[in-house]
Formats: C-alpha cells, structure tokens, sequence
C-alpha cells in the first residue's frame, strides 16, 4: 500500500473508473425500465376493460397487463423497483466515495506529516485546522493546478452528501451512526424514525433526492489556510458518511428495508398521487445522486492531488 508522496501521486494519477461505476449503471437502468414499465401500465389502468385500444396491444406484447386491476398491481410494483435500485445506487455510490475519501485522507496524513502536523483523534481541531495553518503560515498559497476547492463549495458538497444519505436510508426507515465530529460539520439529525406508509417514504425521499443536488462546483489555484482545513474535513466526512452507509445496508438490514417499502407501493393495488410522485423524480434524484458521487470521488481527489504536488515540491 502506497504511504510516500510520489507512491500517493502515482497511485492517484492511474484513473477514475472503478467497479461500483458499473452498478451504479445498472441501477440506473433499472430505474429508467420500471420508469418505463409503471407509465405504460397506468395508461392500461386508466383504459376500460372492455376496450379494444392499440396501447394494450402493444403493452401486452412487452408484458403489460391490460386489465386495470392487475395494471395497477404491475405499475406499483415497478415503483417498488425504482426504490430498491435507488437505494442500491445509493450503497455502490458510498462504496465508491469510501475507497476514494479514505486514500484522499491517507494523503493528507502524509501531507500533514511532511509539514510536521500529525493525525489525531481530534480530527477537526488536532489535525484539520492546524495542516491548514501550518501550509499557509505565510499567507495564501498558489497552487501547481486550477483544481483546488474555496472553503464554501468542498462544505456544501459534504453537507449535501451527508444530508442526502441521511435522508434517503430514512425513507427506507434505516438510521446511520456518524461521528459527532461530522454531526457538528453538518449539523443533520441522523435518527431516521419509522416509515409507515408511502407518503413517509415519498417525503424523506424527496428530502433525500434533492439534498444530492449540488449544482455547478468552481475550482481554483489558490488556497488559504480555512480552505485546507475545510477541505479536509469535508473528505473526512464524506469518508465516514460513506462507511456509515455500508455499515446501515449490511447483512439483511437493506433487504428488510426494501421488503417493508415494496409493502407499502403495493398497498391497495391502487395507483395514487404519492406513486406518481416518485415515478415522476426518481430519475433526477439518480442524476442528482451520480453527480455528487463523482464530484468527491473526483473532484475531492483532484483537490487533494494539487495541494500534494504543490507541497511534494517545496
């Protein structure tokens, strides 16, 4: 395993791609084909039975019932499957932001070693703020790369990581265990509370979904020392939002979850407003959540690899 700098720079410069990229793929084709499947089976349900309609036809040949009773059941359950591959997309994106946040935070601890500040328990107030204080002891610092993070884009990106996870195991009544450091840097209420019905589901969902979105994140080459220490404190809890997330969905937790929801979508085999809801957003709240993987995954790294290179060389 890598512990010097130019281990860590050669070891950070051989890509992005890993195998997580593939299921988070696969769940997002998931959600695109019960996305699919639940508005070819409503507009089944809608139709009277003792219609004769080009539509049923054409749904029957792809598996469609076309029967209203038995089209609500199918598109139901399709909702059901956008929720399961959600949440999956959700464990694989953690999965990725762990392997990447914690080599992230290796360097640091080696950069912190090269200008004599060593890891601590204390994370924040031992390690963070002064690896910020001691690299720019002299003022700003002018970084080798335009790839640098401002304090307030690597914070919002951790906080809505955090908050979106949060709030998105809670729509499937799964709570997650943090670190009161990282409680403090976010300041979010981890106790997920129970989920009884589809409109719960759809509202932490919602909370979830939109939480992921982050927007458009600027770069820069040069860094102060409060933009150090935020930085590192926004790997540090995207790290261990990360862990907490896998830990959460381990074992049968996550099959139970999915279980209880998919009780929920079915109901009374009607379709109802909450079941559009989710058909109808589900799709961003992916793209919302495929963004904000790759924005620490990568962005995160190429923060760290530009403050690395510009201290490897002093």
């Amino acid at each position: 395993m890598a512990t010097k700098l130019s281990e860590l720079m050669l070891d950070m410069e051989t890509g992005d791609a890993c195998m997580e990229d593939a299921y988070i793929a696969s769940a997002k084709g998931k959600i695109a084909v019960s996305h699919a499947i639940f508005e070819a089976a409503y507009k089944n349900y809608e139709l009277p039975d003792d219609g004769q309609f080009v539509c049923y036809v054409e749904s029957d040949q792809e598996g469609i019932p076309t029967e209203s009773e038995k089209a609500a059941g199918t598109a139901c359950a399709a909702v059901g499957q956008e929720l399961s591959a959600f949440l999956d997309a959700t464990v694989e994106t953690a999965k990725k932001i762990k392997t990447s946040a914690e080599k992230d935070l290796k360097t640091l601890i080696a950069i912190g070693k090269k200008v004599g500040v060593t890891m601590s328990e204390s994370f924040d107030k031992e390690f963070a703020t002064p690896l910020g204080q001691e690299i720019c002891s002299e003022g700003r610092l002018t970084l080798s790369a335009n790839k640098f993070m401002k304090s307030k884009n690597s914070c919002k990106i951790a906080k809505a990581y955090t908050k979106g996870c949060v709030y998105t195991l809670a729509a499937f009544g799964i709570s997650v265990d943090l670190p009161e450091a990282v409680k403090d840097f976010v300041s979010v209420d981890t106790a997920a509370g129970t989920v009884d019905s589809i409109k719960k589901v759809e509202s932490k969902l919602s909370d979830g979904g939109r939480a992921f979105a982050i927007g458009d994140v600027g770069t820069t080459n040069i860094a102060t020392a409060s933009d150090i220490t935020d930085l590192a404190l926004a790997v540090y809890t995207c790290a261990n939002v990360a862990d907490a997330v896998i830990k959460a969905c381990d074992g049968s937790s996550k099959k139970d979850a999915i279980a209880n929801v998919n009780s929920f979508c079915n109901g009374d085999g009607k379709i109802s407003r909450t079941h559009h809801a989710i058909n109808g957003d589900i799709k961003k709240y992916m793209s919302n959540l495929e963004k904000i993987g790759t924005t620490v995954a990568s962005g995160f790294t190429d923060a760290v690899y530009a403050l690395m290179e510009t201290i490897s060389k002093k």
